[in-house]
């Protein structure tokens, strides 16, 4: 969602007159504030303007406001929008209604334009509330990226996808029980840092990283494992180097798989292949399990030798 008072909001209402004085007024406060004249006009400015809020008409020709918000719930992605229904309707049957619906809130024409404005101000902050708590709840605490239930949910966004390409970078950091008996949590916390940013920045725009809990990432790209296939090596390489770099323990590990996307799998046995270990020869593509093994990159004393992946 934009920043309160850039917010949009959709204005959906049958009287051009109404819908003036409200864009008037909520625009003077700083919000972004398109108009649509009745329901099948709003699901579509729905879709094309990505409103923060609606402030929706419940009597309308073709299509009234009960009927609009019956359809945004039928959508996740449009079925946390706030509305606040405008209704010259005070019946508490039809109040109950709209909230049974999933109405925010109600205001009944006619109606004080400040009162319009604190609600939407109330709603809107709310939401940024909420925003903020899922958000919190989807990061991981030491290393700041997304965590396993974010990494969860996108993986399975992209997996409804059936005609979806895509891959899956699994990475490791292995014996990082050394650091944690010689050097202490503080120290792990550090080299899980280092590791994260290492990923950040290797990422490309179009990808998604994750720390899925303990000493593993996921990196979700939108690419074919041929492609993948270089960033894996560039992210493994880029992390051991970091690592080393920083003048942590020799004995620290770090380990990828890759696994794209294939028709008729499972996502679990998705998952499994790129969680996989069966390294054979120096690097060379495992054809049955559709696994490119990049490592593990064996750290060194000095960044002057490149990293090479271990010999099975």
């Amino acid at each position: 969602m934009q920043a309160m008072n850039r917010a949009r909001i959709l204005i959906v209402d049958d009287q051009p007159n109404l819908r003036w004085m409200v864009k008037t007024n909520l625009a003077r406060h700083g919000f972004d504030v398109v108009e649509a004249a009745d329901g099948e006009e709003a699901l579509r400015k729905v879709a094309s303007e990505s409103p923060d809020l609606l402030v929706l008409d419940v009597m309308m020709p073709r299509m009234d406001g009960f009927a609009v918000l019956e359809q945004l719930q039928q959508v996740p992605g449009t079925r946390d929008i706030p509305v606040i229904f405008l209704t010259a309707k005070a019946s508490e049957r039809d109040r109950i209604h709209g909230l049974a619906l999933g109405a925010h809130d109600y205001i009944s024409k006619p109606f004080s334009l400040q009162e319009l404005y604190l609600r939407v101000a109330r709603l809107l902050e709310v939401r940024a509330q909420i925003e903020r708590l899922v958000e919190f709840g989807q990061r991981d605490a030491a290393t700041g990226l997304s965590n396993r239930q974010a990494f969860e949910m996108k993986l399975r966004e992209m997996w409804a996808d059936s005609d979806s390409t895509f891959s899956l970078i699994f990475i490791t950091l292995q014996h990082l029980d050394h650091v944690t008996t010689s050097e202490g949590l503080d120290r792990l916390d550090e080299v899980l840092a280092i590791a994260a940013d290492s990923l950040k920045r290797v990422a490309p725009k179009d990808g998604q990283a994750f720390w899925v809990g303990g000493n593993h990432a996921a990196l979700l790209v939108p690419w074919p494992r041929e492609r993948a296939g270089k960033l894996t090596e560039a992210v493994t390489k880029a992390i051991a180097e970091a690592v080393i770099a920083a003048g942590l323990d020799e004995t620290i590990e770090v380990a990828s798989g890759l696994a794209e996307r294939v028709p008729g799998e499972t996502l679990d046995d998705f998952i499994r292949r790129a969680t996989s270990r069966d390294y054979e020869g120096d690097g060379d593509i495992v054809e049955d399990a559709q696994v490119i093994p990049i490592g593990p990159w064996v750290m060194t004393d000095s960044l002057d030798d490149e990293a090479k992946p271990e010999d099975s």
